[in-house]
């Protein structure tokens, strides 16, 4: 089009404040990241505790020509049974506390970019408000500028007289314009904003 029109933001302010809330790549990585860290406690939790094993050697004996012993060459088969027990806690004590700071870190982190977000989507919806406002002000002022125009045109026509005032309001008229230019391409630029946030 050759000509720029308010801009429209479509999508619904607490609908996309949810959505990303929960969707957006550096909310789920940091979500990730705490998942792992719930993981790394459980895996710790059952390191801590006592653990058995049991097991079988086998070992391969070869017959000796020298020496005439009872089983001379006959292969050795073992049991063995192991049992550990975690006697030193403090070292899981505190890799559980490492973990739950971590995660509380995580959730700060996470609860502050949610807080960036939420912030610059509502400055763009209240940017595009304002521009929105500032050109119905505008369009006003300017429907009212032409009229008093053209009264003026019609007197300067006719008696010669206001030609001062006749360029003043033509200038007022230029002024109006460009502030409604500046208010439409700050409506895109809280779109842009917007779009921004959920294109990722």
């Amino acid at each position: 089009t050759d000509s720029l029109q308010l801009a429209v933001i479509p999508y619904d302010r607490d609908t996309l404040l949810g959505y990303l809330s929960t969707h957006h790549p550096l909310v789920r990585m940091l979500s990730a990241r705490q998942e792992a860290a719930q993981n790394a406690i459980a895996l710790n939790h059952l390191e801590g505790k006592p653990s058995f094993g049991v097991g079988l050697d086998y070992i391969l004996v070869d017959k000796r020509d020298n020496v005439e012993l009872p089983d001379n060459g006959k292969d050795i088969l073992s049991p063995r049974i192991a049992v550990r027990l975690p006697i030193y806690r403090k070292k899981y004590e505190a890799k559980d506390r490492e973990e739950q700071l971590k995660i509380q870190a995580l959730e700060n982190r996470k609860q502050q970019v949610l807080n960036q977000f939420i912030a610059a989507i509502q400055q763009a919806w209240s940017e595009r408000d304002d521009a929105e406002l500032r050109l119905q002000l505008y369009e006003q002022q300017t429907q009212a500028t032409r009229a008093a125009l053209d009264i003026l045109e019609t007197d300067y026509s006719t008696a010669g007289r206001n030609f001062d005032e006749l360029l003043r309001l033509q200038s007022e008229l230029v002024e109006y314009d460009l502030k409604s230019l500046k208010a439409i391409v700050k409506s895109h630029l809280a779109k842009a904003v917007v779009e921004r946030m959920v294109g990722f």
